[in-house]
């Protein structure tokens, strides 16, 4: 799931225009597509439209500071996410 995020991330600017949505948008109809199960496509959807939040948390933020992971989970919200739907490659 984590690449299909990857190469979908901006993809669906160069579809439909410079919205911020259209990634997104693009990405629900290539969970489709593929035949990815709603959470999956959930997931995906989720990755795509925050990509840039998760990124510069990841890579700005301390990740054992409590008020980094309570900020994170106000984006997450009450979207499962599983670890084998964003990480396994299958």
């Amino acid at each position: 799931m984590l690449y299909l995020a990857l190469l979908l991330h901006d993809t669906g600017r160069a579809v439909g225009g410079a919205r911020h949505s259209e990634p997104a948008l693009f990405s629900r109809k290539c969970g489709k597509r593929l035949q990815l199960s709603p959470e999956q496509r959930k997931s995906l959807i989720l990755l795509v439209d925050h990509h840039v939040t998760l990124s510069s948390t990841a890579q700005q933020r301390n990740l054992d500071d409590p008020a980094t992971i309570a900020e994170l989970a106000k984006v997450v919200r009450n979207q499962k996410i599983s670890r084998a739907d964003v990480v396994d490659p299958g």
